[in-house]
């Protein structure tokens, strides 16, 4: 796959199993990585739309976890990242921020920059972005968790919400159900 491609398809990667704002992804930093055995750990220490400057609880948000994917190496963001950081270590120079862009100069990707991938994947798939937009990967994935019985608590965690109260007005929407022909012969229903 080209670097464009694996770009896009991690960054799309990243913001549904993080359940992340684009202005966290363009956070991401490889000098507040860890890796460990199976996984990439990330610090966020910097005030987001839904951490607070006042310290307490929600000062900053809890690491990011990417975690091995075995049950398909093609999902996997952490296969992905891996690669990702192989074939951008050329590239980068002294630029920390994980994702780059792939067209030169390479510099640090914007959240625009980031929120243009996300449409792009979006349109690739064939989804209808009048409707769905970038921001629409946070509720589909909140969504997705909870519709699998994924705890409030682990949603709200790894979203970085203190409230339920946010998840269940603005994040918590009904899953689509494609009866298409493709996903009936697909086993997809």
């Amino acid at each position: 796959m080209s670097l464009k491609q694996l770009t896009l398809k991690l960054t799309m990667i990243l913001a549904l199993v993080t359940a992340q704002r684009t202005q966290t992804l363009k956070l991401l930093s490889i000098n507040d990585m860890q890796s460990k055995d199976g996984e990439y750990v990330f610090q966020i220490t910097s005030i987001l739309k839904q951490t607070s400057a006042h310290g307490g609880r929600q000062r900053h948000l809890p690491p990011i976890v990417l975690k091995k994917y075995d049950h398909d190496k093609t999902l996997c963001v952490f296969t992905l990242l891996q690669e990702y950081l192989i074939r951008t270590s050329n590239l980068r120079g002294s630029c920390s921020e994980l994702l780059i862009c792939h067209c030169k100069p390479h510099g640090p990707a914007s959240k625009d920059t980031i929120s243009r991938w996300l449409k792009q994947v979006i349109l690739d798939a064939g989804i209808n972005t009048s409707v769905f937009k970038p921001h629409s990967t946070r509720s589909a994935a909140t969504s997705a968790a909870k519709s699998a019985d994924v705890p409030l608590d682990e949603i709200m965690t790894t979203a970085g919400w203190s409230s339920s109260s946010v998840f269940a007005v603005y994040y918590n929407k009904p899953l689509l159900n494609d009866s298409s022909f493709a996903n009936s012969v697909l086993g997809k229903n």
